[in-house]
């Protein structure tokens, strides 16, 4: 299912910087043409081919570049009658906090009469992992040196992500890293 949603949304990135390329054409540097490659490779998470996209993506950040190049460095005005984009490709980038997958009580039951009552629970559900975008995960300090409640609630850490948007709307898959 993922493969398959992967496929599509690849194809539509392809389709669409086709598209474009009539108008312009791509540039010929090999280390530019992997950097370029990040816009096409990283809605669908870096699959087959795209080895030479990652490692420029893991380079630009190592060395504290925006994970993207701009879409516009990677198009060169060609001869074409058109001059504009039928579509608009840019991207965001932000920070979220990361939630680990973990239990809750789903069911409690009750043992005892008056102060002696207990609280037991019985019953657990399990939260899938996810992250709260554009939120910095925050510790918050009890007494001197106690770590206290995170917010947002069970977050343990802040990461950073990276979109593509096509027309405003995102493409593929969100890359957290």
């Amino acid at each position: 299912m993922v493969y398959q949603r992967n496929a599509i949304v690849s194809a539509l990135v392809i389709s669409a910087l086709f598209g474009a390329s009539i108008t312009y054409s791509p540039i010929a540097s090999a280390d530019k043409g992997a950097e370029c490659a990040i816009w096409l490779c990283l809605p669908t998470g870096f699959g087959s081919g795209c080895s030479a996209a990652k490692r420029a993506f893991k380079y630009r950040i190592k060395h504290f570049k925006p994970p993207l190049p701009s879409f516009a460095s990677c198009l060169v005005k060609g001869g074409g009658g058109n001059t504009g984009l039928a579509d608009d490709f840019t991207s965001k980038e932000g920070f979220a906090a990361y939630i680990p997958t973990h239990d809750i009580c789903s069911q409690y039951e009750y043992v005892g009469h008056g102060r002696e009552r207990s609280k037991y629970c019985v019953s657990h559900k399990t939260i899938p992992a996810r992250y709260v975008m554009d939120t910095r995960c925050v510790q918050k300090r009890q007494g001197k040196r106690g770590k206290g409640p995170s917010q947002p609630t069970g977050c343990v850490e802040t990461v950073r992500y990276v979109q593509v948007l096509t027309n405003g709307l995102v493409t593929g898959e969100t890359t957290f890293f």
